[in-house]
């Protein structure tokens, strides 16, 4: 409990929410406005805190933020045209 995670990729919210639910504080970042979106939308309505973001992991790093203590990757590498 209480452990930072962040959850790249993470469209609609589907690990990011039973990830809150075990106790992280979850980050999730998606490329896309759309998927983030509906994750916000979903999150309000299950209660969860979630901590949503329109943006990439690159654009984390630039703006400094604080380490996580785990971070997930999950189903991301084949939309990626250039892996």
């Amino acid at each position: 409990e209480g452990l930072r995670l962040l959850d790249i990729g993470c469209g609609g919210g589907l690990l990011s929410e039973p990830m809150t639910r075990l106790g992280f504080a979850v980050t999730g970042v998606d490329a896309s406005e759309r998927n983030i979106g509906v994750a916000r939308v979903h999150a309000e309505r299950s209660g969860l805190a979630i901590d949503y973001r329109a943006s990439t992991a690159e654009a984390l790093i630039e703006a400094g933020e604080a380490p996580f203590d785990v971070i997930l990757n999950m189903e991301v590498i084949e939309h990626v045209s250039e892996p």
